[in-house]
C-alpha cells in the first residue's frame, strides 16, 4: 500500500506539470470583422499571442460555397489564401487550432467586398458526428482493455496470484496498446470534422498527437509496456506500477481530469480510476478462484476487506468530480450531460447492490455452494462494462457550465423568441425577422442592477462556422445587435455571457432556428 500511495502521489505531481488549460488569444485581423473592402485581400491574417497549429479553415462565400481551406502558419500569424479576383460579396472566414497548450480554439469572421448579397444558401453539413460516434466507441473499447488489464494486475497483486491469468491479461494490454494510437487518430479526425479517409494522412494523427489526448495515450502505452514487462517478469512491483500509470492515463485529458483547479480534479480522477480498476477487474480473478475452487472463502474474504475500504473512497472521488460540473438538481435533469451522468448513477448503484448481495448473503455460503456468487459475479461484470461505456460517452458530454433553460416562441410576431435563465438572472432574446441575411437581435435582462458588460455569440457548426462574438450596444435598457451575421439559413446557436458585477457573470444559451 505504501508503494501505491507513492506512486499516486507521483502522478499527482506530473499532472500538476502537465499543460495549463490556457488559450491561445486572437489579438488582430487583417482585414477586421465586419470591414468592407473595395477590392479583395490576398489573404485573411490572424494573428495570435502565440504560434497556434490549423485544424480545420475555411472561407466560404455569398452562396454558402467554399472559397478555399489553405492556410499557412508563419509564427503566431495565420494566413489564409485568397484565389484571386474574388466576386463581391459578403465572406466569412471560419477556423479551428490547436494552441501550445493543446487545446482547440476556434472563431469566425464577417467580410465584405462591395455590396453583401441578402442571403445566402445553406452549405452541406459536416461530418462532426459521424466522429464523435467514432470516438466514444473507441474510448469505450479502450476503457475496457484499460480495465481489465490494469485491474485484474491490481487483483494479482493484492488480492490473489494467478500465472494462469498472466496471457488473458498481456492481451488485454496489447489491445489497450493499439487502441491508445487508434483513439489519437480518431481525436485528430474529430478536430478536422472531415472524411474517414482523413486517417490516411499523418497530419490527422499529428493533429490528435498534439492535444492532451495524445499525452494521455502515450502515458497509457507507457503504463501497459511496464504493466506487460511485469507479467513476462511475474513482478509484482512492476505490474502494480504499470497498472497504476496505464489507469491514471484518463486523468491527463477530458473536461473532468482538467476542471478547475487541475491540481484537485487531475490526482481526485486518477484515484477514481485506479480504484475502479480495482474493483471491475477483480472480478475476472475472482471468477477464476471461484471455478476452479481454489481457496474460494479467502479469496473472496481478503477482495472484500480491500473492497471495504476502496468502494467508498471511489465514490467519495466520484461525487467530489460530479460537484465540479453540476451546481444544482437543474443540472441533472435539464441537461444532456446531467441525464447521462444520472443513468451512470443508477448502474453504480445496481453495481454496489450486486456486491453489497455477494457480501452479506452468497459469500457466507461458501464453500459449499459457491454457484450463486459465480452467477452474480457474472452479472456484476457485466454491469461494469456497460457503465465503462456510459462513461466514455459521459467524456464526450460537455458538461453544464450553469444553469440554463430556455423557451422558444416560433410564433413570435417578429421573428423569433426565447426565454432563458441562469443562475437565477433572466433573459429574453427576439430576433427579427428570423431570416437568413440582416438581423436585428434584441436582448432584455431582467437584473437589479445595470450590466457592465453584455456579448453574444452565434454560431452555426452544421454550416461550419465557428462562434461569432459581438458586443451588445446598450439601447434604452435593452441590448441590440443589427448586422448580417445570421446569413446561413439553419439552427444557430446562441449565446450570451452577461458581466452583471466584476464578481458576477451569467451565461445563457440557446438556438434559433433561421430560415
Amino acid at each position: 500500500m505504501r508503494l501505491l500511495a507513492a506512486l499516486l502521489l507521483l502522478i499527482g505531481a506530473a499532472l500538476q506539470a502537465a499543460p495549463v488549460s490556457a488559450h491561445a488569444v486572437l489579438q488582430s485581423t487583417e482585414p477586421a470583422d465586419r470591414q468592407v473592402l473595395s477590392a479583395a485581400p490576398r489573404a485573411v491574417l490572424l494573428t495570435f499571442n502565440e504560434p497556434v497549429t490549423p485544424i480545420a479553415v475555411q472561407i466560404l462565400d455569398g452562396g454558402g460555397r467554399i472559397v478555399t481551406r489553405e492556410a499557412r502558419q508563419v509564427d503566431a500569424t495565420l494566413a489564409i489564401t485568397l484565389p484571386p479576383e474574388l466576386a463581391d460579396g459578403i465572406y466569412i472566414a471560419s477556423w479551428r487550432a490547436t494552441s501550445l497548450d493543446s487545446h482547440p480554439i476556434s472563431g469566425s469572421l464577417m467580410f465584405a467586398i462591395g455590396a453583401p448579397p441578402a442571403a445566402w444558401i445553406e452549405p452541406q453539413a459536416d461530418a462532426d458526428q459521424d466522429w464523435r460516434t467514432a470516438f466514444v466507441l473507441v474510448r469505450a473499447t479502450l476503457s475496457i482493455a484499460l480495465i481489465l488489464a490494469a485491474g485484474g494486475a491490481l487483483s494479482l497483486a493484492f488480492v490473489r496470484p494467478s500465472p494462469a491469468l498472466h496471457p488473458l491479461l498481456a492481451r488485454f494490454a496489447w489491445a489497450g496498446i493499439g487502441l491508445s494510437i487508434v483513439v489519437v487518430g480518431v481525436q485528430g479526425g474529430l478536430l478536422r470534422g472531415g472524411q474517414v479517409t482523413d486517417l490516411l494522412f499523418l497530419s490527422t494523427w499529428q493533429i490528435g498527437a498534439s492535444t492532451t489526448r495524445g499525452w494521455s495515450a502515450t502515458v497509457a502505452i507507457l503504463g501497459l509496456a511496464v504493466l506487460l514487462l511485469g507479467l513476462k517478469r511475474s513482478g509484482r512491483s512492476l505490474m502494480l506500477a504499470g497498472a497504476v500509470v496505464a489507469v491514471s492515463s484518463v486523468a491527463f485529458t477530458g473536461h473532468t481530469g482538467t476542471a478547475s483547479p487541475r491540481w484537485l480534479s487531475s490526482p481526485l480522477l486518477a484515484l477514481h480510476a485506479v480504484l475502479a480498476a480495482f474493483w471491475l477487474g477483480s472480478l475476472m480473478p475472482l471468477l477464476d478462484g471461484l471455478e476452479k475452487r481454489k481457496e474460494t472463502k479467502q479469496l473472496v474474504a481478503r477482495f472484500s476487506r480491500l473492497a471495504t475500504f476502496a468502494v467508498p473512497i471511489l465514490i467519495f472521488c466520484g461525487v467530489g468530480l460530479v460537484f465540479r460540473h453540476v451546481a444544482s438538481w437543474d443540472d441533472l435533469t435539464g441537461s444532456r450531460y446531467g441525464t447521462v451522468l444520472l443513468v451512470k448513477v443508477v448502474l453504480v448503484a445496481g453495481l454496489i447492490a450486486m456486491a453489497a448481495v455477494n457480501k452479506w448473503i452468497l459469500t457466507p455460503r461458501l464453500p459449499r455452494s459457491s454457484a450463486g456468487l459465480t452467477t452474480m459475479i457474472r452479472a456484476e461484470f457485466g454491469l461494469g462494462l456497460v457503465v465503462l461505456s456510459v462513461t466514455a460517452l459521459l467524456t464526450q458530454t460537455p458538461p453544464p457550465a450553469s444553469e440554463h433553460a430556455h423557451v422558444l416562441d416560433p410564433a413570435h410576431m417578429h421573428g423569433m423568441a426565447a426565454r432563458m435563465e441562469s443562475a437565477g438572472h433572466i433573459a429574453e432574446i427576439e430576433i427579427t425577422p428570423a431570416l437568413a441575411g440582416r438581423n436585428l437581435i434584441v436582448v432584455r435582462l431582467d437584473l437589479a442592477e445595470v450590466p457592465k458588460e453584455v456579448a453574444i455569440e452565434l454560431s452555426n457548426p452544421a454550416a461550419g462556422i465557428e462562434p461569432i462574438r459581438r458586443p451588445m450596444t446598450n439601447d434604452n435598457g435593452a441590448y441590440v445587435l443589427e448586422g448580417p451575421e445570421l446569413a446561413v439559413p439553419g439552427t444557430w446557436t446562441i449565446r450570451l455571457d452577461v458581466l452583471v458585477t466584476d464578481f458576477d457573470k451569467a451565461s445563457f444559451e440557446t438556438e434559433i432556428p433561421v430560415r
